[in-house]
C-alpha cells in the first residue's frame, strides 16, 4: 500500500520545465533516494514534497494517504 502519493507534478521555471509530470507512489515503511544529474529536479521535488514550495507554485497533486503521519526529507 503506498503512502504518498505524486501524481503529474510539474514545475517550470523562466519557462523551462524543471520537472515534467512526474508520477510515482511510495510505500510506507520503505526508504527511497532520488538519483540523478545535477539540475534534474532532485531538489525541487523534494521541496514539493515536504511543502517548502506552495501548491500553487507547481501543477499535479501530492497526497500523503495518512494523514496523521508527517514527510520529511533531508535536502
Amino acid at each position: 500500500m503506498e503512502n504518498l502519493k505524486i501524481e503529474n507534478v510539474t514545475k517550470e521555471y523562466r519557462e523551462s520545465a524543471l520537472l515534467d509530470n512526474v508520477t510515482f507512489d511510495l510505500e510506507k515503511g520503505k526508504v527511497y533516494g532520488l538519483l540523478g544529474k545535477n539540475g534534474a529536479g532532485k531538489t525541487t521535488l523534494l521541496k514539493i514534497i515536504v511543502k517548502l514550495i506552495p501548491m500553487d507554485n507547481y501543477k499535479g497533486r501530492v497526497k500523503i494517504l495518512d494523514s496523521e503521519k508527517k514527510i520529511s526529507a533531508l535536502i
